[in-house]
């Protein structure tokens, strides 16, 4: 056996379980920022999803609150998988009014830790920056060195060939353990006010908030004035929710919403077969009641609302477009209004 042979044995070897052992343990630091916090899940086929969110490294988990009965079967959490989350997560929102006391001071600690980082902060943020300066160079000079083996004519060079793809695989995970992928223009703008373009559908909204963190695959943005929309269609005698602590009943010839949440809630519409009636503003705390027939068998509801969101959009969804204050002086008062808030 040849040195060259042996050489290549080991490297393989070692590259894989050293791969296999980061890629284990690595999870998203992005998604880590929202980690046992009660997080909304809004996918891409408009489904509404909200528990205390685990991140692991395979995927998410969304505890629920209580227990959701489904026809025959009981769900206590949701699941979405690693591979699914380009295909079916449009975006994850920490809601402030969702928030405890608890949470809040929680969330506080990590934003100070975020924008007013010690020694040992900046140094590791500054290595692993420098470290992804480096880590596309070494991933093409890999790829080049196995690639350079394969085509060798000795006998061993089938091997390699056979385990090029394993290997290049695990050394992007090895040079991926250093963090994410360095962005220069987004690393200067890490805690200063930007305008974001969400693209939903192929329409474009621009969001305004301060970017708190990037990833290879996301963005986090907090304090984003964030719109959301839901459509209900209620039944008669069942009641039924048009967003969170949002409650629609239909009962003999009234219509009502009951707007439980903190937040106030604008009902666009009301359909009633060929009908449509103009909805309102609905106050937190406040119910809203209209007259309909009373052979009226399901109502179309259409809700919007304004709230104060945190947010984390996969970056094949969202990209920054704008700065939106100067760096300086506002970068250092937002930081730490930040920390104190």
């Amino acid at each position: 056996m040849s040195n060259t042979f042996l050489f290549t044995v080991v490297g393989i070897a070692v590259v894989t379980l050293v791969g296999t052992f980061v890629s284990g343990r690595m999870r998203d630091r992005c998604l880590k920022g929202f980690n046992k916090f009660l997080t909304t899940l809004e996918m891409t086929d408009g489904r509404i999803v909200w528990g205390t969110l685990q991140v692991m490294t395979t995927g998410i988990e969304l505890t629920y609150p209580s227990d959701y009965f489904d026809r025959d079967h009981v769900e206590t959490s949701f699941l979405l998988y690693k591979d699914e989350f380009d295909s079916r997560m449009f975006l994850l929102a920490r809601y402030h009014t969702d928030l405890d006391d608890r949470a809040r001071r929680r969330r506080e600690r990590i934003l100070r830790r975020s924008y007013q980082p010690n020694f040992f902060r900046r140094m590791l943020r500054s290595t692993r920056n420098a470290a992804n300066t480096v880590k596309d160079s070494l991933n093409k000079l890999l790829s080049l060195v196995i690639g350079q083996a394969a085509r060798t004519t000795r006998p061993s060079a089938a091997f390699v060939a056979t385990q090029q793809a394993d290997l290049a695989r695990a050394g992007q995970d090895i040079l991926g353990f250093v963090g994410t992928s360095y962005e220069p223009m987004l690393e200067k703008r890490v805690g200063t006010k930007i305008v974001l373009e969400l693209n939903r559908q192929g329409n474009v909204t621009e969001l305004v908030g301060i970017l708190k963190e990037y990833s290879g695959s996301f963005i986090e943005v907090l304090d984003v004035d964030y719109p959301s929309s839901s459509i209900a269609k209620v039944r008669r005698g069942i009641s039924t929710m048009l967003a969170k602590d949002v409650m629609c009943n239909l009962e003999g010839a009234s219509f009502e919403i009951r707007n439980e949440s903190l937040d106030p809630i604008a009902v666009e519409r009301v359909v009633l077969g060929a009908e449509t009636k103009p909805g309102q503003s609905i106050a937190a705390g406040s119910a809203w009641q209209i007259e309909v027939p009373a052979d009226c068998p399901q109502i179309e509801v259409h809700g919007r609302w304004l709230r104060k969101a945190d947010l984390i959009i996969p970056r094949s969804r969202a990209i920054v477009r704008h700065q939106s204050e100067r760096f300086k002086q506002e970068r250092n008062r937002k930081r730490r209004k930040l920390a104190t808030h």
